[in-house]
């Protein structure tokens, strides 16, 4: 498509591609020389490489211009008020998660309520391990703190031992919610919590953005110079193409009947908007997704 029409993409048509290696080569460099200007310059960027740390910065800049696309929409969905920022991303991060978390505990007040239910018809060991397990399970599902309710819970696990008690049904039964309880103190500890980092963190968003689009704009300074794009280029132009030429994305869907692309392909971020604007021209054509030996096909909307 862009070797077809790379001065309506806005391209050099003498550009070449560089290497996966070459263009990271490239973006560290960039990357170096945007920190030491903000070393420097004793402005926001100077408060990134504070906040941050040199060490971290060189790490993360790199990856973020590698992602610049998704970068940059990240930074623009949370809005125009710079100020608004930090509590953008806490809500953003309470939403992803809201609804496991709600979950886990409905979870662990039924874990709760098995216990309790079987707790007078146990004895010997496993009922003083009832006895152990019931106060921290108890206080994790009244409290509003999900940080209070995984510690909570974590003591209540730390507490179980399936030994003992025979095998009565009931018996079997108490051993059975705690090993449910193991399994949920698993599942509330992989969720991501947020923590005093993150908090620091915040402080350094707005001044973390000055220092990406100085990184973003001497990388690209540079690829201009010497003439050069790397693979996110390709992407990012196409789609473009795509979205401001209808007519070029008409004639070119003209020419295939159906497009097959491997699943995973499908659920990136930039071949996703990319295969639908070569794909789909309103008429639900059909699109098939190779997945090992499978093939499927959905209809584009």
């Amino acid at each position: 498509l862009l070797h077809e029409f790379p001065v309506e993409a806005g391209l050099d048509p003498s550009a070449s591609v560089l290497a996966d290696d070459e263009a990271e080569l490239l973006r560290q460099a960039a990357s170096i020389e945007a920190i030491d200007a903000a070393a420097e310059a004793g402005d926001e960027r100077t408060a990134a490489l504070l906040g941050l740390g040199v060490y971290h910065a060189g790490l993360q800049l790199p990856r973020m211009v590698a992602q610049r696309d998704a970068v940059g929409e990240a930074f623009e969905a949370m809005g125009a008020d710079s100020s608004e920022w930090p509590a953008y991303v806490r809500n953003t991060f309470d939403q992803r998660y809201r609804t496991r978390k709600t979950e886990i505990r409905g979870e662990a007040e039924a874990v709760a309520a098995d216990i309790r239910h079987g707790a007078g018809a146990v004895s010997g060991k496993l009922a003083e391990t009832v006895q152990d397990v019931l106060p921290p399970l108890r206080e994790a599902c009244e409290t509003d703190s999900w940080q209070g309710f995984v510690d909570l819970l974590d003591e209540a696990k730390d507490r179980t031992n399936l030994r003992g008690g025979g095998s009565a049904e009931a018996a079997m039964r108490v051993k059975d919610a705690m090993r449910d309880l193991r399994e949920l103190d698993k599942k509330a500890q992989s969720l991501p919590a947020w923590n005093e980092h993150d908090e620091l963190a915040l402080d350094t968003l707005v001044s973390l953005y000055d220092l990406f689009r100085d990184a973003c704009a001497r990388y690209e300074a540079r690829k201009r110079e010497l003439a050069v794009l790397d693979y996110l280029d390709l992407e990012i132009r196409a789609i473009g193409l795509l979205r401001s030429r209808p007519d070029i994305a008409a004639s070119y869907r003209g020419r295939r009947g159906l497009f097959a692309v491997d699943r995973e392909e499908a659920r990136l971020v930039v071949s996703g908007p990319m295969l639908v604007g070569l794909a789909y021209s309103g008429d639900g054509r059909l699109l098939y997704l190779v997945d090992g030996s499978h093939l499927y096909q959905i209809e584009l909307s």
